[in-house]
């Protein structure tokens, strides 16, 4: 009789995701998407979250390109994002606050049986329309907080 012999590989769990615009993604649990241009959803998201943003903003040392500093962003649109399934879904997003200046957001959405709504984690100030989506964490024990 022969003896069987097994090998066991560590495959990330990979999960489907069909998007707003019926593309199907897959995705590693865990690990970032590829970055996709920012849809209604994405845009809608962020919205609630322009006075915060701008807030932690002017926080983080960003001024508006005049100058003044009681002036907000002119702009404040999602261009793309990123995503990240964990228990919820962490979104990086790109921002265009003025016609200059973007940055980099992270917002938390919990899943939608825990009744939570999707609460700002930080962001990324001095980033350009070409830098890089990229994972990021805000200070320990920071977080800007859920609407």
């Amino acid at each position: 009789m022969l003896a069987a012999r097994c090998a066991y590989v560590k495959v990330p769990f990979l999960v489907a995701i069909l998007t707003g615009s019926r593309e199907l993604q897959v995705q590693a649990v865990g690990g970032l998407s590829v970055a996709r241009p920012a849809g209604d959803d994405i845009k809608a998201m962020i919205h609630p979250f322009l006075s915060a943003s701008l807030r932690y903003a002017k926080d983080l040392g960003w001024k508006d390109p005049t100058g003044e500093l009681d002036k907000g962003f002119t702009h404040y649109e999602a261009i793309s994002f990123k995503s990240q399934l964990v228990a919820g879904t962490n979104y990086f997003i790109k921002v265009r606050g003025t016609a200059t200046d973007y940055f980099h957001m992270r917002v938390f959405k919990p899943l939608p049986h825990e009744n939570k709504k999707p609460e700002l984690v930080g962001i990324i100030i001095g980033e350009t329309a070409h830098s890089e989506i990229q994972y990021f964490s805000p200070p320990e024990g920071h977080t800007i907080g859920e609407l």
